[in-house]
């Protein structure tokens, strides 16, 4: 099995300039507090998969097929480090609305300095993605990323909208669309844009990876334990939301009792845990993950055979072992 190290091989020298506009771009401004809160996040990165999947797929549908020059590279080295930085923004924005004191094992903006504090620094961290994508020239991509922020946005609306209150798949489909899937398309899409390619099954592929992707933590968010996690477990179910295996698991139960039954899953997740065991949910949710990273490989397929092309198929391998 493939590590992410080898997914991100094909792109490690692109990933270092990544990370060294990310960390100027952080570096900058005139409020001392503001730096120190954003050299804590860079000192807790996270994956950097994002800005990853806009190397690889800029590079996918045309590798080493173009000759290209420095400010291109450098072009799509800031758009991977304005994605990866709009996805901070909406961790730190999450983790407020969601009251989460850990992210990453690590306190979270919100916990160490307050929920107004942690607002304004992702709103800081959004500002400074745009200024990126605004020194590339290319205005096609602003408007890829204004569209992922603005479905984002409608994702969290949705999400906190939903909380305590009954939903179903339909729901839960309309929530990860704009909250997780969208920016993973506009990774893909945008890497697609800067590289001057046009008609790409990238945005599809990111798409269906960004279903899957999120249908596996939700998974794993009641499953696992906080030592594996990097957080608390079991967050959203705690504040209402029901998510992908609680849904699984109350379509099993009789229609008059499921008010009841969710309601005491929110309350002990244990008995969560258990029910989800018992009734085989996860079978379920297996089913359901490998329809989404089925076709987002058919999107793969369309495209030209590269070592770029090749790491996003080994992405979605190692994403789907997450759950064995």
């Amino acid at each position: 099995m493939a590590t992410l190290q080898d997914v991100y091989r094909p792109v490690r020298k692109e990933m270092e300039d990544v990370e060294r506009i990310i960390a100027a771009s952080l570096s900058e401004g005139t409020v001392p507090e503001l730096r120190k809160i954003n050299r804590a996040l860079r000192a807790s990165p996270g994956k950097r998969l994002r800005p990853a999947m806009v190397l690889l797929s800029a590079h996918a549908g045309a590798y080493r097929r173009r000759n290209d020059g420095r400010g291109r590279r450098e072009s799509i080295a800031k758009t991977a480090a304005a994605v990866e930085l709009i996805h901070v923004s909406t961790l730190v924005h999450d983790d407020v609305m969601d009251a989460s004191l850990l992210r990453h094992r690590k306190p979270t903006v919100n916990a160490l300095h307050g929920d107004n504090v942690a607002i304004c620094a992702g709103d800081y961290l959004l500002a400074r993605a745009f200024m990126l994508l605004a020194e590339t020239g290319n205005p096609a991509l602003i408007g890829i990323a204004s569209r992922a922020v603005k479905d984002v946005c409608e994702g969290q609306v949705l999400q906190v909208w939903r909380r305590g209150k009954a939903m179903g798949l339909k729901e839960y489909d309309a929530i990860i669309d704009r909250k997780t899937a969208a920016l993973f398309r506009a990774a893909c899409g945008m890497g697609a844009c800067a590289a001057g390619l046009e008609g790409s099954a990238l945005p599809f592929f990111g798409f269906h990876f960004g279903r899957g992707f999120q249908m596996i933590d939700d998974y794993l968010d009641i499953v696992s334990d906080e030592k594996t996690l990097g957080k608390r477990p079991g967050e959203n179910i705690r504040q209402g939301e029901l998510t992908l295996p609680a849904l699984l698991l109350l379509q099993q139960v009789p229609k008059a009792s499921r008010a009841s039954t969710a309601g005491r899953c929110m309350e002990d997740m244990r008995l969560l845990r258990r029910m989800i065991a018992m009734r085989h949910v996860g079978e379920s949710v297996w089913k359901a993950v490998n329809e989404e990273m089925r076709k987002a490989e058919q999107a793969l397929d369309s495209l030209p055979a590269s070592p770029c092309r090749q790491a996003l198929h080994q992405l979605l391998d190692l994403s789907v072992s997450r759950l064995k």
